[in-house]
C-alpha cells in the first residue's frame, strides 16, 4: 500500500528524493572541504582564503570572493599574495604561535627587497588605497600567492555558506525525506494490521480456542517457572539477621575521609587549600563534616559521601551560573543554615567550578584572596579496625526486627489480658454494689426484704419489725 495511487509518481517521487539526498551529501562535502582548506594547513593540498575588506576591489577582489593560496619559492612585483599583518614579529623568525591571533590579509607587492638576515621581503598595498602599507613582509610570513576563483564558484560558495543556502540546500530537503518517510512507516504499519485482521475469516472461533488454549498452557508453564526460580532464590537467599542482634556502623567526617581514596584525598586538599587561601578564614573539624569560618561568619562546610565531595558555600544559588548545578538546600534542615548552595565535587573539573566558587564566595562578603603555598591536608589511610579502636568509628547494636516484633506482641498481649481482668473485676464490683444497694431501698421502703432460693423460687418477704423470737430473725 503507498501514499500514491499511480505507481509512476511514487517512482518519480523516490527519484527525486534520492537526487536531493545526493545533493544534500554533495553540497556537505562541498562545505566540509572549502572550511578544513581555509585554514592554515590547508586539506590534501587545496588552501582557501576569503576577502574581508575594501582594498583590493580595484583588482576585482570583493568582499567575500573566494581566493585559491598557492604557495611559491618567491614572489614578484603585481602578485597578489595572502601573508599574516604581524608587524611586531616581522624581525623574528616565523613562528606559528607568533602569529596565531594575527590577522591575514590579501595585498598586492609592490616592491620587493632582503633584509639584514638576508630573508627575501615584500613590501604590499591595496590596490584600492592610495599609499602601500609602510612595511616589507619577510618571505616566511607569506601564506602563498592568491587566485581568484572563477564567478560561478565564487558565487556557489557564497550561497552555500549563506543562512539561505542552508536552509534551501540542506534543512529543507531533509526535512522533506523525514516527511516521507515517517509516511511510509504509518501506512505500511497500518496495512500490516488490515491484513492481519482480514486473515481471520471464518477460522476465528477455532484459531481463538487454540491460541486460548496455547496461552494457558504457556502462562502455566511460565508460572511453573518462575515458582522454581523463586523458591531457588529463596533457598540460596541467606537470612536477613544472622544472629538475634544486627549491628551497623557509624563513621564520622574524619574516618570517612581516612577511608577514601587518594583522588577524593587529592580534591579535598585542593578544595580545602582554596577556602584556607581567604584571609582570616579557620577550618574546624567535628564529626559530621569540616566548617570553614572567618570570626563568627559562617562561610563553607565540606562533607564527604563515598568518591563524592558536598561543598556547602554561604551564597546564593540564583547569583551562580547555570554551568555548576548548584542545589538549592536552603530548606533542608538545620545543617544547611547559613550555606543554601550545594556543589558536588567528583572529578577535576569539579575541583577547578570549586575554585571559581570560592572565588565568588569571597567577592561575595568583600574578602581578600592570599597566595599561599599549598599544604597536603589529605590524612594517612588506615585501616577500618583502628578507627574502631580510636571511636572514630561507632558499633550501633539494634535487636533484629523480628525478635522485636514478638516481644512487642507478647507484651501487648499480656497487657490486653490484665486491662481485661481489672475491666471485669470492676464491673462484678459494682454489680456487688449494686445488689447492696437495691435491698437498702427495698428495706427502706417497705421495712422488709425477699430473696431467691437455690432453685430460683422467689419467697416471702420477710418483714424486719416481726415479734418471733432473735434466732429466728438470724436464720432469716
Amino acid at each position: 500500500m503507498s501514499i500514491f495511487k499511480s505507481e509512476k509518481i511514487e517512482k518519480s517521487l523516490g527519484v527525486v528524493l534520492d537526487v536531493l539526498f545526493a545533493l544534500v551529501l554533495l553540497f556537505s562535502l562541498f562545505m566540509t572541504v572549502s572550511t578544513l582548506a581555509q585554514r592554515e594547513n590547508g586539506v590534501a593540498g587545496l588552501r582557501f582564503g576569503v576577502i574581508r575588506s575594501k582594498s583590493m576591489e580595484a583588482s576585482e577582489l570583493y568582499v567575500g570572493d573566494v581566493v585559491f593560496v598557492n604557495r611559491e619559492d618567491q614572489y614578484d612585483v603585481g602578485d597578489v599574495i595572502v601573508f599574516y599583518r604581524a608587524v611586531a614579529q616581522y624581525k623574528n623568525a616565523f613562528s606559528a604561535e607568533l602569529v596565531k591571533d594575527c590577522p591575514v590579509w590579501v595585498h598586492e607587492v609592490v616592491a620587493v627587497s632582503t633584509d639584514a638576515e638576508g630573508r627575501r621581503t615584500y613590501l604590499t598595498k591595496g590596490t584600492s588605497n592610495v599609499f602601500d602599507d609602510g612595511y616589507y613582509v619577510p618571505q616566511d610570513f607569506v601564506l602563498g600567492k592568491a587566485t581568484p576563483l572563477p564567478a560561478f564558484l565564487n558565487k556557489t560558495v557564497g550561497f552555500v555558506g549563506s543562512k539561505a543556502g542552508i536552509i534551501s540546500l540542506i534543512i529543507c530537503p531533509c526535512a522533506a525525506m523525514t516527511i516521507y518517510l515517517v509516511w511510509e512507516l504509518v501506512i505500511l504499519f497500518t496495512a500490516r494490521d488490515a491484513a492481519a485482521e482480514t486473515q481471520g475469516g471464518g477460522n476465528t472461533a477455532k484459531r481463538t480456542a487454540t491460541t486460548v488454549d496455547d496461552a494457558l498452557s504457556s502462562a502455566a508453564i511460565a508460572f511453573d517457572d518462575a515458582t522454581d526460580k523463586k523458591t531457588e532464590t529463596a533457598a540460596q537467599k541467606p537470612p536477613f539477621f544472622l544472629t538475634d542482634k544486627q549491628e551497623y556502623f557509624v563513621k564520622t567526617f574524619g574516618a570517612r575521609l581516612i577511608l577514601a581514596d587518594d583522588d577524593v584525598k587529592r580534591r579535598y586538599s585542593a578544595i580545602k587549600n582554596a577556602l584556607l587561601s581567604i584571609s582570616g578564614v579557620k577550618a574546624r573539624i567535628s564529626k559530621r563534616c569540616e566548617t570553614f569560618r572567618k570570626g563568627r561568619k559562617l562561610l563553607a562546610k565540606l562533607n564527604v559521601r563515598g568518591r563524592k565531595i558536598l561543598l556547602c558555600l554561604a551564597i546564593e544559588p540564583q547569583t551562580t551560573e547555570a554551568k555548576y548545578f548548584i542545589c538549592d538546600v536552603s530548606e533542608r534542615g538545620k545543617f544547611y543554615r547559613g550555606v543554601p548552595s550545594l556543589f558536588r565535587v567528583n572529578s577535576e573539573r569539579g575541583v577547578k567550578f570549586a575554585s571559581e566558587l570560592i572565588k565568588l564566595l569571597a567577592q561575595t562578603h568583600s574578602l581578600t584572596i592570599i597566595e599561599k603555598v599549598p599544604q597536603d591536608f589529605a590524612p594517612p589511610s588506615r585501616s577500618f579496625e583502628q578507627l574502631l579502636a580510636d571511636g572514630l568509628i561507632r558499633r550501633i547494636e539494634n535487636k533484629a526486627f523480628s525478635t522485636n516484633k514478638k516481644s512487642r506482641t507478647a507484651e501487648g498481649d499480656a497487657k490486653k489480658a490484665a486491662e481485661s481482668e481489672k475491666a471485669l473485676r470492676s464491673l462484678n464490683n459494682g454489680r456487688k454494689i449494686g445488689r447492696v444497694a437495691k435491698v437498702y431501698r427495698q428495706i427502706k421502703a417497705t421495712g422488709a426484704f425477699s430473696f431467691s432460693s437455690a432453685n430460683g423460687e422467689k419467697t416471702q418477704n420477710v418483714p424486719l419489725d416481726s415479734k418471733e423470737d432473735e434466732g429466728e430473725k438470724t436464720d432469716a
